[in-house]
């Protein structure tokens, strides 16, 4: 068995402007949400330091390196896993659920994703609620990967993800 890596991908979910300044002096991607009843003017509910909708291949060199650089251990013919709608299909429909439950807290996931892109299993750290835990693990479990390659193969490599919502 190939040995696992792991990468933290952390965002800001704001509410508000209130994490703009978390990525100063970077390029930033939003997932903008929905405008409040009455309103033109809809909400930033996600800032990235990487595009939201692109696959780890369609990056430029600069945001995997981004990327890249999250992993301790990661090396140079090693490639991680990652989403194959790219991380907007994990954020998205995680956001939703917290905007209808949650005021606030930490979503902490550990995902295994094995030689073919799906998860195996799936551990969580810190969730601000059972909910939450609930949508999440539905959320991976139905997301397709690109599998992660060691030495020009599919390997198996856990793919963290923490949200922390304001």
């Amino acid at each position: 068995m190939k040995q696992s890596k792991s990468l933290a991908l952390l965002v800001s979910c704001v509410v508000g402007f209130s994490a703009v300044n978390s990525f100063a002096g970077q390029e930033r991607f939003r997932l903008v949400g929905d405008a409040p009843s009455g309103s033109l003017i809809r909400s930033t509910d996600l800032i990235s330091p990487i595009p939201l909708d692109k696959r780890y291949y369609e990056l430029s060199a600069e945001q995997k390196n981004k990327v890249r650089g999250l992993f301790s251990s990661l090396s140079s013919n090693e490639i991680p896993p990652f989403p194959v709608g790219g991380m907007k299909a994990i954020y998205k429909p995680i956001i939703a659920e917290h905007k209808k439950r949650a005021k606030g807290g930490t979503l902490s996931l550990l995902a295994t994703v094995n030689e073919n892109g799906r998860v195996e299993s799936l551990s969580v750290a810190q969730s601000p609620t059972k909910k939450m835990t609930e949508v999440s693990a539905a959320v991976l479990n139905n997301i397709q990967f690109d599998p992660a390659f060691c030495a020009g193969e599919p390997c198996k490599m856990e793919f963290p993800i923490e949200i922390k919502f304001y």
